[in-house]
């Protein structure tokens, strides 16, 4: 499911970058390139999430996260760093621990909720 790839994704983000400054996570070449992948690993699967999945999570930025994967796809050598850093140690985090409580909340019985 696109929620799983989503939640993968955050996580090897949030695994590269751990415990690191910007500096040595982008000077690693490798490291970087991994973590531009997996941002565009999650919005790719933002963008084939169902729009009624999507609809009953209204408090997530559905439309700024898709968004943000055009960017890093059609400026991948002007990307601003400093933006990245931001999505990365902001909203990386903020998105995995949203995307697991969804995952709960989507695998409950439709009686439950």
């Amino acid at each position: 499911m696109r929620l799983e790839d989503i939640e993968t994704a955050c996580d090897k983000i949030i695994r590269h970058s751990r415990g690191l400054t910007q500096d040595e996570v982008f000077a690693d070449e490798l490291r970087l390139d991994g973590i531009l992948l997996n941002l565009h690993v999650i919005r790719e699967a933002v963008k084939h999430l169902p729009t009624d999945l999507r609809e009953r999570h209204p408090d997530v930025p559905w439309r700024r996260i898709a968004g943000m994967r055009d960017f890093v796809a059609h400026l991948y050598f002007a990307v601003d760093l400093d933006i990245v850093w931001d999505t990365v140690t902001r909203d990386v985090p903020e998105l995995a621990e949203r995307i697991g409580t969804i995952r709960e909340q989507e695998t409950e019985e439709p009686g439950d909720r």
